[in-house]
């Protein structure tokens, strides 16, 4: 389980530099997304927005923008639910559960990804994560401080809210709505959403947040 909690992470951190289309979270926030146990199903990849088996639509790194308060100004396209257990992916006994990568929340009908509350939880999963703020979303990352801790293509390149250094793939993300293929809106090179209505993808019609 663990092992496949960390390919997946890889993936969302190489298709969607962590939730810009994005900024990977997943739903609701950021990175990618969370990277705790999704597995790319939407195709969208290449324009920096992915959807998870746990319909949590993810983006190039942080799916979500802050607002003034701290909080995240914007959501992220994701599957609609009526439990936290609708959220969970497949063949996940533990889920939901009480901590990362396990808890999955249903707010306002939405799935929002699971977050990190420390460094300890992403370190769990691999001692080479650490918990980042990416607009406004706790987010797991592969730490670094030049680019020789990153492995290719992934380089040095990502910042927190805090300015924190993390692995990130150069060049992805949004360009346009249109690249967002359904997944919401594209600001600032990331797939979000304010209300449901932006969200038109079959399947992916709420906005977490």
């Amino acid at each position: 389980m663990r092992a496949r909690r960390l390919g997946v992470l890889l993936f969302l951190m190489v298709a969607a530099p962590v939730i810009a289309c994005g900024n990977g979270t997943g739903g609701g926030g950021g990175a990618s997304s969370s990277a705790s146990a999704s597995e790319s199903s939407s195709g969208a990849s290449s324009s920096g927005a992915s959807t998870s088996s746990s319909g949590v639509t993810t983006s190039s790194g942080t799916t979500s923008s802050s607002s003034s308060t701290g909080g995240p100004a914007h959501g992220a396209c994701s599957k609609p639910c009526g439990a936290a257990a609708d959220c969970c992916p497949p063949n996940t006994p533990t889920c939901p559960g009480p901590s990362y990568p396990d808890n999955y929340t249903c707010p306002n009908g939405a799935c929002l990804s699971p977050q990190c509350a420390s460094t300890a939880d992403c370190a769990a999963q691999n001692p080479k994560l650490d918990c980042f703020s990416l607009g406004g979303f706790p987010s797991c990352a592969i730490a670094c401080a030049v680019d020789t801790d990153c492995t290719a293509p992934l380089t040095c390149i990502g910042k927190d809210d805090n300015a924190k250094k993390y692995c990130l793939s150069m060049g992805s993300g949004c360009t346009d709505d249109a690249s967002c293929l359904g997944f919401g809106k594209c600001l600032d090179k990331v797939c979000v959403c304010d209300v449901d209505a932006d969200c038109t993808k079959a399947g992916f019609t709420k906005c977490a947040k």
